[in-house]
């Protein structure tokens, strides 16, 4: 939960794409396709100066 960009107000849009559209096979996105970061997507759970804490631990 405190390595997810998500619980801090962002998003990380294409982490996963559906590979095959006739067999529905989703895969993990490892730069076959771009992400995008969204920022100040929707409101936090976790304050982020917490958060940013966490990882650097």
């Amino acid at each position: 939960m405190l390595t997810n960009v998500t619980y801090n107000g962002d998003y990380l849009f294409q982490k996963t794409f559906i590979k095959d559209t006739l067999e529905g096979t989703v895969v993990i996105n490892n730069g076959e396709l771009p992400m995008y970061h969204i920022q100040n997507h929707h409101d936090t759970i976790i304050d982020k100066d917490v958060w940013n804490e966490v990882q650097l631990i």
